[in-house]
């Protein structure tokens, strides 16, 4: 499975510290138009409603209690958080006993 998601801290800390105050019905104000889509989705397609946040560790975490075990993910320079996953198979539960 592949999840890519905002990264709801890096994507806030641009909200709070953006230093873009063009005017407000400007497409260039980045502080209402930009970083607040991220953080809450544009939610004109599937998927883009964000209901929850995850940083990495957060977004991990909680598919590795879910039972799915983490391939890889990260961040790409942007505040995107990629992360790979999947559910155990037999090789896997027969390694844990």
């Amino acid at each position: 499975m592949y999840i890519q998601c905002p990264d709801v801290i890096k994507a806030s800390r641009q909200f709070l510290y953006s230093t873009d105050f063009a005017p407000y019905h400007s497409v260039y104000h980045k502080r209402w138009s930009c970083w607040v889509l991220a953080i809450y989705g544009n939610q004109f397609e599937p998927g883009q409603l964000h209901r929850n946040g995850f940083d990495l560790i957060k977004l991990s975490k909680e598919l590795e209690e879910a039972g799915f075990i983490i391939e890889g993910g990260g961040h790409k320079g942007t505040n995107s958080i990629d992360v790979f996953a999947r559910k155990p198979d037999k090789g896997d539960r027969d390694a844990i006993g």
